[in-house]
């Protein structure tokens, strides 16, 4: 009892917060227009059920009620004519406060998340972690079945506080945090906010359905996961293609698809505007074609099919070196190659010369090519193969330290030269 009037105080005491500071906003009109240019009060809507019966055993959803603090004065606000088992009749109370209305959707964000918090806590239903047993991380131990309702519980979370407020959990979220739909109309530029708007729900939908397979799957993946995976992306493609011209959607691709990601990801490259657009127009038609196993699923290639891909990556690659010309062709395949990657990391990291990394990888294939002549050396025996094998890399280290300086030599033979230095012979 004493932990509720505590609570309840400090309840009044931020509400009493509050009203004070919006007595000083209405002067410096530093609050208004969060979600509405006028700063009105929501009209009166109906707000929903809580939960349905049922969907949280050992909790009592059945009245679909709201908590209920205990009464309490403080600061002149008779919190006892606020307090409503009812969100409705809350939402209400909170206007006659004269509190504008973004300061009441956060009052209400507040204490609908507390409420579903506290029953997404109560679905677990072990009282201590369970450290000895293999955790899922989505869902922290929890059962498929109650990963699922927790899920739904939270849409649930959402729909009421847009039923009580008229803003949507995505709106207030943005108006609050900032950041993500900022991000996506910078990002998408070329479109228009009401397409965008759309996009970005169908984009929402189709992760959720996607969702919804990872939690199925708890961590192990069957062909009819990653097959179920393909199809929700197929036609997520398909919908938002629908949706866009032509021109909207390569420029909609070229920020969101797997192909730009990789053109993106390569190391040390420092594509221009230009150079990744003639890239991706060249790469992309490839992928759609012949790596179709974003999920993981392992393709099931004839031995015509694999004739017809070894074609087609070579016919890919002469078209990139047009594109780019020689020496930048050169330096594409090399922030393709697994050894030149850490060496671009290190020097980057040393804050080195870029030059530094080509003139590294030149020495590490030059010393990785001796290597492989040494092994197939006839005219020397088992011994001195060995024998040169140790010369060949004392001075390989000292070139490296040389370039890298022996900070970076000592990290890069740990990482992408380990294997280098301990050939056999």
């Amino acid at each position: 009892m004493k932990e509720k009037r505590v609570l309840m105080a400090s309840i009044g005491l931020n509400v009493l917060l509050l009203v004070t500071v919006f007595i000083l906003s209405i002067s410096s009109n530093t609050f208004r227009g969060i979600f509405t240019a006028d700063g009105q009060t929501a009209s009166s809507q109906s707000g929903k059920g809580f939960v349905s019966d049922g969907d949280i055993k050992g909790k009592d959803s059945s009245s679909g009620k709201r908590q209920k603090y205990a009464s309490i004065t403080e600061g002149g606000i008779d919190w006892s004519k606020v307090e409503s088992e009812s969100f409705d009749e809350y939402r209400s109370n909170l206007q006659v406060l004269g509190l504008p209305k973004h300061i009441v959707d956060d009052i209400l964000f507040m204490d609908i998340s507390r409420q579903y918090t506290e029953m997404a806590r109560g679905m677990d239903g072990s009282k201590e972690y369970e450290f000895w047993k293999n955790q899922n991380n989505f869902g922290g131990g929890m059962t498929p079945e109650k990963k699922k309702a927790v899920m739904d519980m939270y849409k649930q979370r959402n729909k009421l506080f847009e039923d009580l407020t008229g803003v949507s959990i995505d709106d207030y979220s943005e108006a609050i945090y900032g950041g993500y739909r900022t991000h996506q109309k910078k990002m998408n530029s070329f479109l228009s906010d009401d397409k965008l708007k759309i996009i970005m729900e169908m984009e929402r939908e189709f992760n959720e359905k996607q969702q919804e397979i990872y939690v199925r799957a708890d961590g192990m993946f069957t062909t009819f996961d990653q097959q179920d995976l393909e199809k929700i992306e197929e036609e997520r493609r398909q919908k938002i293609k629908l949706m866009m011209t032509p021109d909207e959607w390569e420029q909609y691709q070229m920020r969101t698809s797997q192909t730009a990601n990789n053109l993106r990801n390569l190391q040390g490259l420092d594509l221009s505007k230009e150079e990744f657009a003639s890239l991706f127009k060249i790469q992309q038609p490839h992928d759609e074609k012949y790596n179709n196993n974003r999920f993981g699923r392992q393709q099931n290639l004839t031995p015509v099919q694999v004739q017809e891909q070894q074609k087609a990556q070579v016919e890919l690659e002469q078209k990139m070196k047009e594109t780019l010309g020689p020496e930048r062709y050169e330096e594409y395949k090399m922030s393709q190659d697994y050894q030149y990657r850490p060496l671009y990391g290190i020097v980057k990291r040393l804050d080195l010369p870029k030059s530094v990394a080509i003139d590294a990888y030149k020495t590490v294939k030059q010393f990785e090519n001796d290597l492989n002549t040494l092994q197939v050396n006839k005219n020397l025996d088992s011994t001195a193969k060995k024998v040169e094998y140790e010369k060949m890399k004392k001075s390989f280290q000292s070139k490296l330290n040389t370039m890298l300086t022996e900070r970076g030599a000592e990290s890069y033979l740990l990482q992408g030269g380990r294997n280098l230095m301990y050939r056999p012979f």
